[in-house]
């Protein structure tokens, strides 16, 4: 099967075909056993994606399809994701009735076949079998292991103190971990001093603010909203939800925020803030 269709398509149109490399993209594992492994350790269905060095539809969906910043979360939050190459494992194609490519099969932890999806598939149309096997949550709160305890950073008497606990944002939203800032390495952003890991940590604020830039500012939104206080939130009540950091006075309060959390985000021009470097 490989073999007539590598000489139709030449090497050349297989490398301009290939996916460009972005920071956002599926954390593809490349061992299927081991991610059935991984899997059945986290209770979590399998996506996998067969695929072939010369098939020109599985490459368009890699860019367009398994580039959209909501199939990626979707499948990085829900899934195991596991990438085959239908050439070297055609047994395994075989095992789950695959035909053609491209193909994505959904598996149970156990292997079962949940669904079997042939052909290219927009992001619209893969979205919704993602949801029927495996809901991605709205909301999604950071992992226990950021606990930390807060260090205060001190800074000088004719600067503003450094808020968040003195920790680098960056590094809570990239690595989820609370990590504490070098005094030596921050900026004055809305009116808050922050600080960042290191400079490479800074750079990646100012290239992307809105990234890293917690909603309200950091304030907690359901004592805003619900009780009419401005409430400083804690960053180890963390959470990210329509890819925004959002902080809550407490867990309670971050509970709240989980049943409704449309209720709480603010205006388009709230959530587009301007940047002042220091």
């Amino acid at each position: 099967m490989a073999t007539t269709f590598r000489r139709v398509l030449p090497v050349l149109a297989v490398l301009l075909l290939a996916p460009t490399v972005r920071a956002e993209s599926v954390q593809w594992r490349k061992n299927f056993d081991a991610a059935v492994r991984e899997a059945k350790a986290k209770n979590r269905p399998i996506l996998v994606k067969f695929t072939a060095e010369w098939c020109t539809y599985c490459h368009k969906m890699e860019r367009t399809t398994f580039k959209d910043d909501a199939i990626v979360a979707h499948v990085n939050g829900a899934f195991v994701p596991v990438i085959v190459d239908a050439d070297d494992h055609e047994e395994l194609m075989q095992a789950m009735g695959v035909k053609a490519l491209p193909t994505t099969v959904l598996l149970s932890p156990d292997q079962r076949v949940l669904t079997k999806l042939k052909g290219y598939k927009k992001p619209d149309q893969l979205g919704p079998e993602l949801a029927a096997v495996a809901p991605l949550r709205a909301v999604q709160p950071l992992p226990e292991r950021v606990a930390a305890v807060p260090v205060a950073l001190p800074a000088p008497a004719d600067e503003k103190p450094i808020s968040f606990g003195g920790h680098c944002l960056v590094t809570l939203r990239e690595e989820r971990r609370l990590q504490p800032g070098d005094p030596a390495v921050t900026t004055v952003y809305r009116g808050v001093r922050v600080a960042f890991a290191d400079g490479a940590a800074k750079k990646a604020f100012f290239d992307n603010p809105t990234r890293y830039w917690p909603m309200w500012d950091g304030r907690c939104p359901v004592t805003a909203v619900n009780e009419g206080r401005s409430v400083e939130g804690v960053p180890i009540t963390g959470a990210v939800y329509r890819d925004r950091l959002w902080f809550f006075a407490d867990r309670d309060h971050r509970a709240v925020f989980d049943e409704t959390p449309a209720r709480f985000v603010p205006s388009i021009a709230a959530e587009n803030p301007g940047t002042r470097r220091n």
